[in-house]
């Protein structure tokens, strides 16, 4: 015999939590909305059972939703997932900070090439820095008028 929606989820709550007010917090859905599931069979919407997968992963959405299956998911191959996304997602941002990094030192040799050029001669005085401790304090509002006359 093939249990209902809410029959699953009362079994939920047996197996995942010590009674409903504990169930309900845990899966961050009010006690009267866990209650009227199941005690009236009112039927839960999309949003309480995004919520209760969201709060326990280990459940099978398809065994919640339709009854098929196991309650509990293949977490080996959850876990396999979700690693090897991690080290997608790293790579990714690990290349992007890469280019920023490249982009940086360009724009630092820029900076030294219009200092040694005198374009800046006046700010690196006014600055009493020399170029030896290889720290100079720019205004950027005058780098990027500096930046849009030579890119004019």
């Amino acid at each position: 015999m093939k249990s209902t929606i809410n029959e699953r989820i009362a079994f939920l709550v047996e197996q995942l939590s010590r009674n409903q007010s504990d169930f309900a917090r845990l899966s961050k859905i009010s006690t009267q909305t866990l209650s009227s599931i199941l005690t009236r069979g009112s039927k839960p919407g999309p949003d309480i059972l995004e919520s209760i997968l969201l709060s326990f992963p280990q459940v099978d959405s398809l065994w919640l939703i339709c009854g098929i299956g196991e309650m509990q998911k293949d977490l080996s191959q959850t876990k396999q997932v979700d690693e090897t996304d991690l080290v997608k997602t790293l790579k990714r941002e690990n290349e992007i900070l890469l280019r920023n990094n490249e982009s940086l030192i360009k724009d630092k040799e820029r900076l030294w090439n219009m200092v040694e050029n005198n374009s800046l001669q006046g700010k690196l005085e006014s600055n009493e820095q020399t170029r030896d401790s290889n720290l100079v304090v720019l205004d950027m509002s005058e780098y990027k008028e500096v930046a849009y006359k030579l890119t004019a």
